[in-house]
């Protein structure tokens, strides 16, 4: 069953999947702890939605979009890593889109309170993600180890009723700034 939620009229909370379902497009994975009539505009306030063509040129445009963004949510600390993930979410949602018939979209949801960062990335594959096992020479198939690696917990679903699926990471401010080499001055 859908709800409305009061705060944000163009999301609908789905009880079954405990995510937030923009109305017209994919859902986007919250916190478990997250309960039916959340206040999202309390608990994430910092939201941004972006949908983006099946195409080679979708990672760089995720990549800027995700830095410009996180700089403008003075999140900066934050930029390489999450710049990461999405690059390596979005990478892997095109090549799961080239194994379709149809062309659809890749769609990329960060959400924010200013202490915590969810990375959700929607294809129309409803083939689950799987985390290779690479040789040190091998020149891809690291993604889901640097997600692994680098968010501090992460996981995907398949979507019921839009078919595809959504793979989600979520990352501390802390966990970020407490990162090995990791200059305080500069954040990098």
């Amino acid at each position: 069953m859908l709800a409305l939620l009061e705060a944000e009229p163009a999301l609908l909370w789905d009880e079954e999947l405990t995510v937030c379902v923009p109305k017209a497009f994919a859902s986007v994975p919250v916190l478990p702890s997250q309960r039916q009539g959340t206040n999202m505009a309390d608990n994430w306030p910092l939201r941004s939605y972006l949908e983006l063509g099946a195409l080679h040129g979708a990672v760089p445009c995720a990549r800027l979009h995700t830095r410009q963004l996180l700089w403008e949510w003075r999140l900066s600390e934050m930029i390489d890593n999450v710049e990461l993930l999405v690059s390596e979410l979005v990478t892997n949602a095109l090549h799961a889109s080239e194994a379709m018939r149809q062309a659809l979209p890749i769609r990329l949801w960060l959400l924010s309170n200013n202490v915590r960062l969810v990375v959700s990335v929607w294809d129309g594959n409803p083939r689950p993600p799987v985390r290779m096992n690479v040789d040190d020479d091998a020149e891809s198939g690291r993604g889901l180890v640097l997600v692994d690696a680098l968010s501090d917990r992460w996981d995907w679903f398949a979507h019921k009723s839009l078919g595809g699926k959504v793979v989600w990471c979520e990352l501390s401010r802390e966990a970020v700034e407490a990162t090995p080499g990791r200059d305080p001055r500069t954040g990098r």
